[in-house]
């Protein structure tokens, strides 16, 4: 498969996985994550992705060119470089244990836990804040490097 179908279709993920993680409440300490099958009659009815998702699609490829076996620096890894802190986060703010460090080679699953963070950290879906609360350790290459794929995502889409 092609680096770009697969960028297409984690973003198609992303915007259901999106859907799912919206009833997500941060008040609630043992939150329960509720996931639907998609029902998808007609794939023409998909919409145009929203920024946040196209936002998701230039970190994707920012982080790891959409490779789910990418391996970074120190202990990041997958298409979003998780690390396992990440991972013991999500696991905490949604009150049991869902997700393992192995999750983070699996695409949709670290889309998930990149969501679940952002929507208990960053709910109104800032896309500054949300490369902060992603990489806060980063300099301004990487922010402007997202920045950068984000617009060119975005007027490709157009």
């Amino acid at each position: 498969m092609k680096p770009k179908h697969t960028l297409i279709i984690l973003m198609i993920l992303a915007i259901i996985l999106t859907l799912a993680v919206s009833n997500y409440s941060k008040d609630e300490k043992t939150a329960v994550i509720e996931q639907k099958e998609p029902q998808i009659e007609n794939l023409d009815t998909i919409q145009i992705p929203t920024d946040w998702n196209l936002f998701i699609e230039a970190l994707i490829f920012v982080e790891s060119r959409g490779n789910e076996n990418a391996v970074g620096n120190g202990d990041c890894v997958g298409v979003l470089q998780i690390t396992p802190i990440y991972v013991r986060e999500c696991n905490r703010l949604i009150g049991y244990e869902k997700y393992d460090i192995m999750d983070r080679f699996d695409s949709l699953k670290s889309i998930e836990l990149f969501t679940i963070i952002q929507s208990h950290y960053n709910p109104e879906k800032d896309i500054e804040k949300a490369i902060y609360l992603h990489n806060k350790n980063a300099p301004k290459e990487y922010k402007n490097k997202i920045i950068n794929k984000f617009n060119e995502i975005k007027k490709n889409k157009e």
